[in-house]
């Protein structure tokens, strides 16, 4: 799989993810997220990436991620989408988290 693939494969599963708790991403976090994991993609060694469990780990990491995300939304009564500022209080808090942080 190259890293071009495992982005996409790991953006869609956030995306999946949310939608499967009925949110969706505001742009900023969409474009923030996207970063992230461009980031996370480009630290993983050559193996990592040959590696299914290494990849199976990464989305696992991104979902928990996702879900701290929505977690820290319905504390702050927000109901359909996630915002930057719930991107950017569980980025900080989460960390670390491989290979994103």
């Amino acid at each position: 799989m190259t890293k071009q693939e495992l982005k996409q494969r790991l953006l869609e599963s956030a995306r999946s993810e949310s939608r499967h708790l009925n949110y969706d991403f505001s742009v900023s976090v969409e474009n923030s997220l996207k970063e992230l994991i461009d980031t996370g993609v480009d630290r993983m060694t050559f193996s990592d990436l040959l590696s299914e469990s290494r990849r199976q780990e990464a989305e696992r990491n991104l979902n928990i991620l996702v879900n701290h995300m929505i977690t820290n939304a319905k504390s702050r009564n927000i109901t359909q989408n996630i915002d930057i500022i719930a991107f950017s209080v569980v980025r900080m808090s989460i960390c670390p988290l491989w290979p994103f942080c």
